[in-house]
């Protein structure tokens, strides 16, 4: 018990070093896109009035200047820099144990700091997220935890970093949970919370403790009858939504066909979002100038129509052309036009005007819209709610706050929308494991397991000469090849002895054609391991495949069933990401063994006297018996066993393996 204390401890103490990092980097972050707002624009803040007081040309010339300086990250060897961040940290977690590279930090916030200060369409969280994350993945290295509080690590950096920047702890922690992890059941809730709120505070030292937005008061609902425009507001909510994110995924799709040189792609970029903002300033930059007016001006119902429009186009540009920076602050500007947009409707029709309630239904309309939208973008209604709440100190604002993003939820998942974040990641051919999913050798390849085991014999062997071959290899089968290697049939010992039985006379007459079968089944050097298991379910009785190249013919090498389990069971037992995976050891040990199915078990030995000292190479287990050594639990250690691991005695050793040879092996020691 006291050492599981301390583990709470130590991981709450690292969360909160975490947040510290984040909170310090938000700081820098936010004073690094101030310094390229003075060196594109004169001042550090971007107002409308300040773009609408300048010549046209100044009001182009700065996003294609930012393109400029954002070419270096079209090359490869800078291309962290680019794009959001936030996909990239749910892809981290969640296939990558919570590994980020050291140079995203310097990039990213080198090239959102660009992008944001020249005037492009995007937001901070999405870049801060990144960087932050980056942090905890670097103490995280520095710690090695398992892989489990990895992960937990870096959700705790990309929480702090949102909650350093909008001031919203809590907000940021569900949004870890809710966006990030993408679940509650498994999630680290405490450490998460406590790299926010240490983030949180180091930056309200540096920039006070006020709301991130300039709200007046919002009036309570009084009457059932109110609530009906924020419900309609969730609604349209998830349509923009929906449509949002398909002007994004069609920005993408364009941007892969540009057909000039990539150093090429941000200048475009920077002068069509340059070119909107000749005619919708608002569009430049993150874009708080113009919610706040929002909040608290009337704008006409065409002119909103024709900025949301525009911004969603600005942020595709800006986000697809080879910018940095987030789409959630860019939600919220789209979100608060359509509230804007939906109140003066309202206002302006004689019979739905008694449905706006008091002075504030503008107000509260506009902060429903942008949580509606951010909720539907996001599929992450809790976090809108509490990240809204947070940016105004509204507790009038919570219930049609509820009435608009749950709506707008449902609307995105009937349409068959993904978020904005996993739709990213899709784009770029990355599928992330449903949660609840156990198939842990999706994305691993044949090639990566398969080893060249069985011998290979060509078609004229003589029947003689194909005993001696059999006698001299422990497998039970050989392929047959052609004179170019190509696989042509296999050989089965069960046949060699029947052609021995019958033709024991005709040992120089009976060669390897006249006893090998055909091929029932085989595999290719790219196929995915999942696929190879359901062939292996498929065919019961064959516990061997050949690997053969797809195009050539030529064998390759072979894999066996155990091959394919022992990656399976080694994943298990190193992966526990998003509730997909169990802890192996954890189960063998509450239930002494685990059923695999197919007649393949977990089992957990303890390691005698008798045995320390020797190394799995020197047992030989895998070869003799086909079992596969998974994880060694050495008191509070876990190893992921070599060939040369030496056992200790009271080592906990995870095997797997068919029953009956789990059975035979660990009774041989």
């Amino acid at each position: 018990m006291n050492a599981l204390r301390n583990e709470q401890v130590s991981v709450l103490l690292i969360a909160a070093m975490i947040g510290l990092a984040a909170g310090l980097v938000a700081i820098v972050f936010k004073f690094t896109i101030a310094a390229f707002q003075i060196l594109f624009w004169g001042s550090d803040g971007l107002t409308v009035s300040l773009l609408e007081s300048i010549p046209w040309y100044l009001r182009i010339l700065p996003p294609v200047l930012g393109g400029l300086l954002l070419a270096p990250f079209m090359l490869k060897r800078f291309s962290d820099g680019r794009g959001s961040g936030i996909p990239d940290v749910i892809e981290s977690i969640a296939i990558h144990g919570g590994r980020i590279p050291r140079r995203v930090a310097p990039l990213k916030l080198l090239a959102a700091s660009i992008c944001i200060g020249s005037g492009g369409s995007v937001g901070r969280e999405g870049p801060i997220v990144h960087i932050g994350a980056s942090f905890a993945a670097l103490v995280s290295r520095y710690f090695r935890p398992s892989v489990g509080h990895s992960r937990t690590f870096v959700a705790c950096g990309g929480a702090a970093g949102i909650a350093a920047t909008f001031n919203t702890p809590f907000g940021a922690a569900l949004f870890a949970v809710e966006v990030l992890l993408a679940d509650f059941a498994t999630a680290k809730i405490a450490p998460i919370v406590i790299a926010c709120i240490v983030a949180t505070v180091i930056t309200r030292e540096f920039s006070g403790d006020f709301p991130h937005l300039d709200v007046p008061s919002v009036d309570a609902l009084t009457a059932a009858p109110q609530i009906l425009p924020y419900l309609a507001l969730g609604i349209l909510g998830g349509l923009l939504g929906s449509a949002f994110l398909r002007i994004l995924g069609a920005g993408y799709t364009i941007s892969q066909k540009w057909p000039f040189s990539p150093l090429l792609v941000p200048v475009t970029g920077g002068l069509m979002v340059g070119i909107l903002g000749l005619f919708f300033p608002h569009v430049l930059g993150m874009g708080y100038d113009t919610i706040n007016n929002l909040l608290s001006q009337n704008f006409t119902i065409g002119f909103l129509m024709l900025l949301l429009l525009a911004k969603m186009i600005a942020t595709s540009i800006t986000v697809n052309m080879g910018g940095a920076g987030g789409v959630f602050v860019p939600c919220l500007f789209v979100g608060a036009v359509l509230g804007a947009l939906v109140a003066a409707i309202i206002e302006s029709v004689e019979f739905l005007a008694p449905l706006s309630s008091g002075e504030s239904f503008q107000r509260t309309c506009v902060l429903v819209g942008m949580g509606a939208v951010v909720a539907a973008t996001g599929r992450s209604p809790i976090s809108a709610i509490l990240i809204i709440f947070e940016l105004t100190y509204q507790p009038a604002i919570i219930t049609p706050l509820m009435a608009g993003c749950i709506p707008a939820v449902v609307i995105t998942a009937a349409m068959g929308n993904d978020s904005l974040y996993i739709a990213r990641l899709k784009q770029k051919g990355v599928e992330l494991p449903k949660t609840g999913e156990i198939n842990l050798l999706k994305g691993k390849k044949v090639s990566e397991v398969m080893e060249d085991r069985i011998e290979r014999v060509p078609t004229g062997m003589q029947l003689r000469d194909l005993v001696d071959k059999f006698l001299q290899t422990p497998h039970p089968i050989m392929w047959m090849v052609d004179e170019e290697d190509r696989l042509v049939g296999v050989i089965e010992s069960q046949n060699i002895q029947i052609a021995m039985l019958e033709k024991e006379s005709l040992f120089s007459l009976v060669v390897a054609e006249d006893v090998a079968v055909p091929i029932k089944h085989l595999v290719h050097p790219g196929d995915d391991l999942s696929m190879v298991s359901r062939i292996f379910n498929d065919a019961d009785q064959q516990d061997i495949l050949p690997v053969v190249d797809p195009v050539s013919g030529i064998i390759q090498g072979d894999l066996l069933r155990s091959d394919v389990i022992g990656t399976y069971n080694r994943e298990l037992a190193i992966r526990d990401s998003m509730g997909v995976a169990v802890d192996a050891i954890g189960v063998a040990q509450r239930l002494r063994n685990v059923d695999l199915g197919g007649g393949y078990r977990l089992i957990e030995y303890l390691v005698p006297s008798h045995v320390e000292g020797r190394t799995f190479k020197q047992m030989e287990l895998r070869r003799r018996f086909g079992i596969q050594a998974i994880l060694v639990q050495r008191g509070s250690e876990r190893i992921v066993p070599g060939p040369d691991t030496e056992l200790r005695a009271g080592d906990v050793v995870l095997f797997a393996g068919r029953e009956e040879s789990l059975e035979e092996s660990l009774g041989e020691l």
